[in-house]
C-alpha cells in the first residue's frame, strides 16, 4: 500500500496499524548505549537529523512523542497536554519519566513501515525527536541519561517553511505562562511580545514564536555543556564531519550508511518543490542554507529582525546567512 493510500485510511485504521508494528513487530530491550534526544523547533531539520541516527543497526526512532494531537487521541498521558511544553509540575514530571523511560506508549511513535530499508525488529537503542518542548532541554538533560542535541536553525528560513506547511502562530502560550514570562521575559517583554500578536503580520508573529521557543536552550547553553548545540546551517554543510564526529562521541557503526541518508529527503519534505529535492540529491547544500533570501526584501530582514534583537539573541545576525561564530564548530572550514 502507497504511503498516499495510507494517509486515506480512517484515523481508527492507521492507529490500530501503528499499534500492531510498534507493540508486536519490533522487541526494544534497553541496551549499554544512552538514547539521542534531538529538541528543536518546528522545521528546523530535526526530521533529517534523526533519520541520520536510524540508519543505526539496533536503532529505532521516537517521532515526536510529545505531539498534543497524537497524545489526545490515545489517552497515553493522565495529565493535561499542550502544543508547547514550556515548564512541569512536579506530578507532570513524574509522569513524563515513566513515559520516556519505558517504551510502551512511546513506542506508538517509533517506526511504521517494517518494510523500511532500515527497520529494525530487535533494538537497543532509541533516537527520540522531540518539538516544541526547548524550554525543557534542562530537564532532559538532568533527568536522563541521554545524549541531547539541541538544533536552531535561522528563524528566517524557519518561517518560510513553517507558513509553507500551513502552520498557525502559537506564541501566546509562552506569553500567557507566568513562569516563562517571570524568569525569561519581564512584563515589558511580554507586553512586546502581545502587541505581535495583536498586531503584527504573520511573518512577524512567527519570528516571535521562534525567539519564544528558543531563548532557554540559547541562554543555558552559555554555561552547561550538558547538551550539544548544533546549527541547521553547519549540519548541511558540514555533514560528513558531524557524522564523523557524531560516530566517535555516540558509538555509532554505520557511517557509510549515514552518508547515503544524506542524499535523502527527510520524511516530511514533502512540502519540497522538485528543486530542493534536485538540490537535494545532487549535494548543492549551501542552496538549501540560503534559498529562503529569496523570500524577503533586504527591507522586511532587518525588520524582522528588530524582534531577534529585541529579546537579545545573538545566534544569528538580518547581514549573515550562517551563525555567529561562536555557534559553529568547524569554523575555520566554513571561513
Amino acid at each position: 500500500m502507497s504511503r498516499r493510500s495510507i494517509e486515506k485510511l480512517p484515523r481508527f485504521l492507521k492507529e490500530t496499524g501503528k499499534r500492531f508494528v510498534n507493540s508486536y513487530l519490533n522487541h526494544h530491550e534497553p541496551g549499554n548505549k544512552n538514547d539521542i534526544v534531538i529538541l528543536s523547533s518546528p522545521r528546523s531539520g530535526s526530521t533529517w537529523l534523526m533519520e541520520l541516527f536510524y540508519v543505526e543497526p539496533g536503532v529505532k526512532y521516537i517521532y515526536e512523542p510529545l505531539g498534543k494531537k497524537i497524545l489526545d487521541y490515545n489517552g497515553f498521558l493522565p495529565i493535561n497536554t499542550r502544543w508547547y511544553w514550556i515548564n512541569l509540575s512536579d506530578k507532570e514530571k513524574e509522569v513524563l519519566a515513566e513515559y520516556f523511560l519505558g517504551d510502551k506508549e512511546i513506542s506508538h511513535f517509533g517506526p511504521r513501515n517494517p518494510l523500511d530499508k532500515f527497520y529494525n525488529f530487535f533494538t537497543d537503542r532509541r533516537v527520540i525527536k522531540i518539538i516544541r518542548a526547548n524550554s525543557l532541554i534542562k530537564w532532559f538533560a538532568r533527568e536522563f541519561d541521554y545524549e541531547v542535541i539541541y538544533l536552531v536553525r535561522h528563524p528566517l528560513a524557519q518561517v518560510i517553511s513553517a507558513i509553507q506547511r500551513g502552520h498557525t502562530p502559537a506564541g501566546r502560550q509562552f506569553l500567557d505562562n507566568s513562569w516563562f514570562v517571570e524568569n525569561y521575559l519581564g512584563p515589558d517583554l511580554r507586553e512586546y511580545g502581545m502587541r505581535i500578536l495583536d498586531n503584527g503580520s504573520k511573518r512577524e508573529k512567527f519570528v516571535l514564536e521562534w525567539c519564544l521557543d528558543n531563548i532557554i536552550p540559547l541562554e543555558e547553553m552559555k554555561n552547561t555543556d550538558e547538551f550539544l548545540t548544533v546549527t541547521y546551517e553547519e549540519l548541511v554543510l558540514e555533514t560528513e564531519k558531524f557524522i564523523d564526529w557524531f560516530s566517535s562521541a555516540y558509538d555509532l557503526e554505520a557511517k557509510d550508511e549515514m552518508m547515503e541518508k544524506v542524499t535523502s529527503p527527510s520524511k516530511t519534505s514533502d512540502s519540497s518543490n522538485s528543486e530542493t529535492r534536485e538540490k537535494i540529491q545532487s549535494g548543492d547544500n549551501m542552496y538549501l542554507v540560503k534559498k529562503w533570501q529569496s523570500e524577503y526584501s533586504k527591507e522586511e530582514i532587518k525588520e524582522l529582525f528588530e524582534i531577534v534583537e529585541k529579546f537579545g539573541i545573538s545566534a544569528y545576525r538580518a547581514d549573515r546567512l550562517l551563525p555567529e561564530k561562536k555557534f559553529l564548530h568547524f569554523r575555520d572550514s566554513l571561513e
